[in-house]
């Protein structure tokens, strides 16, 4: 995602975000009523939060058209099919009985083994970045435009990207949640010196929205601390990518430039973004070749025409929706697609007995599944965190 936005008021801006609460409180009133599973219901309001509300606040901080309505249309479309399909899907699954038994030893075993793969890969990529010298932190520090030195990740090797991935976005999840007290700090400072070396914001983001949900499941000193540092992190990560200009002399603007920066990456973003891809693509078809699965499946058969969507790569799961036949119909197929994930999902955290795994695999996977708001239908990255967690759910019986 590329959007950032310089915010100003007036009465219209606040006159929008009365008419966009309303609209997302009988959205969400809805919902309630429609959807029995809280996790669903929490990632369909956080949509409603990214979309339905923003589309009307933003519109006067657009300088290019923008077809409020057409966009609320298109908004509308996916969450009524999203809803539709997941309750079709629902009533033709079948309704099988759940073991309320489990084994304590099954999730030690689960435990060490988790900790075991994250300190191989801590150690891989120490070398890799560190002592190999191929973190773009390093290049940074060495002189390198921070906006080039971000891209140098991209120049190692495919499997390291995917591990790296994975680390971040999966393992390091998984250990900030079920690390002892002792330890925390130690494992915390460790996570973030290896998702800084990339210079990305996903990944300090994703690590801080863990230390904020163990926090909130284990309240103490320490757990506040990880989180106010992974803050820090963040803005770290912000200043030298040179998006925002933090002064530490104001304490006031810093917090400022900090709320915009949150406000624009997690709130706006998806909904802006769905007005720029609708405006800079109209009158062109996907047909999904922006999405990366779709080249590796079809074994980019069609490179040519892929060429051409290049860079629509993480625009958010409806606007690619809509853009693969620029008609409702794709909405539709976005729709399906993800009430399809939110079934695996719930149906991943029924199966979950122990309640520290429950803990840990609703918190993945309710940042797995909102990641597609931000992304792609059919992006990588969450697909194979899911499918990793369904695995090892499976094997482990935790």
């Amino acid at each position: 995602m590329g959007v950032n936005q310089i915010i100003f008021f007036n009465l219209d801006i606040f006159l929008n975000i009365v008419f966009g609460f309303i609209i997302f409180l009988i959205a969400v009133f809805f919902t309630l009523i429609l959807i029995r599973n809280n996790f669903v219901r929490l990632v369909l309001v956080y949509g409603y939060s990214c979309y339905l509300f923003p589309i009307f606040v933003i519109k006067e901080w657009q300088i290019d058209y923008h077809n409020t309505f057409k966009y609320f249309e298109i908004v509308i479309i996916f969450f009524i099919s999203v809803i539709f399909f997941y309750h079709l899907i629902n009533s033709m699954k079948k309704k099988t009985s759940i073991s309320l038994s489990y084994n304590k030893n099954n999730f030690k075993i689960f435990e060490k083994f988790i900790f075991i793969i994250f300190y191989i890969l801590t150690a891989i990529f120490f070398i890799h970045f560190i002592i190999l010298s191929n973190s773009p932190l390093l290049a940074w520090y060495n002189g390198i435009d921070a906006g080039i030195a971000r891209y140098e990740i991209y120049k190692s090797p495919k499997i390291i990207q995917l591990l790296y991935v994975i680390y971040c976005r999966l393992l390091s999840v998984i250990i900030i949640l079920i690390a002892p007290k002792k330890k925390i700090l130690f494992l915390f400072l460790i996570i973030e010196l290896i998702a800084l070396q990339s210079l990305e914001r996903q990944s300090t983001l994703i690590i801080m929205a863990a230390t904020f949900g163990r926090f909130i499941f284990q309240r103490s000193l320490i757990n506040s601390i990880i989180s106010f540092l992974s803050i820090y992190v963040v803005m770290t990560t912000v200043y030298i990518q040179g998006n925002y200009i933090f002064n530490s002399m104001n304490i006031y603007q810093t917090l400022s430039d900090y709320f915009l920066l949150v406000s624009n990456r997690v709130v706006l973003d998806p909904s802006q973004m769905l007005h720029r891809v609708y405006v800079t693509t109209e009158g062109l078809n996907f047909y999904l070749l922006n999405n990366r699965i779709i080249n590796i499946i079809s074994f980019n058969l069609f490179s040519e025409q892929s060429e051409l969507v290049r860079g629509y790569t993480a625009i958010g799961n409806i606007i690619d929706g809509y853009k693969i036949f620029s008609n409702h119909f794709g909405v539709i197929i976005a729709g399906l697609w993800f009430a399809i994930l939110l079934n695996i999902c719930s149906s991943l955290i029924r199966s979950v007995v122990y309640e520290k795994t429950k803990v840990i695999v609703k918190v993945i996977l309710f940042l797995s599944i909102i990641s597609f708001y931000y992304s792609n239908i059919f992006s990588l990255t969450p697909i194979i965190i899911i499918s990793s967690l369904l695995i090892m759910t499976k094997i482990f019986r935790i």
